[in-house]
């Protein structure tokens, strides 16, 4: 009886392996566990979902799952897999509910999400079209029915955003450091800056040289992180030491060049100087 009971159990496993081996990679490895679930690495806006209504977010790719949470239009953009399976993203929204909702109920955005979720903060602005002795509300959300969390004025600066917009509003950091959405017609982004500090000035508190760069040669500085932002200058070993964030953003530094432009520059080319 043992004997048998055995025997039953290993046929069972290898059946098992053989159903996992069959089936595409994508959708074996999400029966596996969780380590094989693709990575969230693609940015979404919920779409065709009418006023009022909630679109679900779903435990597993398709309508026979539960419930796990919900998604409204005009919410904030949702983090998701690159690829759908069987017509369903998986997704994580900003508070952290991760789940499947129909490829067809969501638009994929050309902004980065950054680790939170949310759009990285990765371009500059200034308040525009705004006189300065007035502000711009902050708000909680991408529509003026989301409550107001902070203001932005013309004296605040240089301020942090997303570089993309979501149906006519950026997610900006203020002056105080309060995070949020504002209209972007009162925004004007400022070119071949890269993302700036709390207090709206760029925060190049560090020393660098160029390394493994030979002295005839030069190394990029571009205008984001990333080798598809243009070169706005160089950098080359005779330039000596230049400032630059302390920490790297993405692999990218943001630096100073010695022609004074500001932009990203590859880590792996930089050395830090310490003394």
């Amino acid at each position: 009886m043992i004997a048998k009971r055995t025997t039953t159990l290993t046929a069972c496993a290898t059946l098992s392996g053989l159903i996992l081996a069959a089936l595409p990679a994508h959708a074996a490895a999400r029966l596996a566990g969780t380590a094989g679930s693709p990575a969230l690495a693609c940015t979404y806006q919920v779409t065709d979902v009418r006023s009022g209504a909630v679109l679900n977010i779903r435990s597993g790719a398709g309508k026979a799952f539960g419930p796990v949470g919900t998604l409204r239009t005009g919410e904030a953009p949702v983090a998701g897999t690159c690829t759908s399976v069987n017509g369903w993203v998986r997704v994580k929204t900003a508070t952290g509910v991760t789940g499947w909702v129909p490829s067809g109920n969501l638009r994929k955005l050309a902004s980065p999400l950054a680790v939170t979720g949310q759009p990285a903060l990765a371009c500059t602005y200034r308040v525009n079209r705004v006189d300065r002795d007035q502000y711009v509300n902050l708000r909680s959300g991408t529509d003026k029915t989301f409550r107001p969390v902070g203001k932005l004025r013309v004296a605040d600066g240089r301020l942090a955003g997303a570089c993309t917009s979501v149906n006519g509003w950026v997610r900006i950091k203020s002056a105080s450091g309060v995070i949020g959405w504002a209209s972007a017609s009162h925004l004007r982004k400022v070119r071949n800056a890269g993302p700036v500090g709390v207090t709206g000035r760029p925060t190049l508190a560090c020393t660098y040289q160029v390394t493994h760069v030979r002295r005839v040669s030069f190394l990029n500085v571009r205008s984001g992180a990333g080798l598809r932002f243009r070169p706005v200058a160089r950098l080359r070993v005779a330039d000596g030491r230049f400032a630059g964030a302390c920490k790297p953003t993405r692999g990218w530094v943001k630096v100073m060049a010695a022609n004074g432009r500001r932009g990203w520059a590859s880590a792996g080319y930089l050395r830090k100087v310490t003394k």
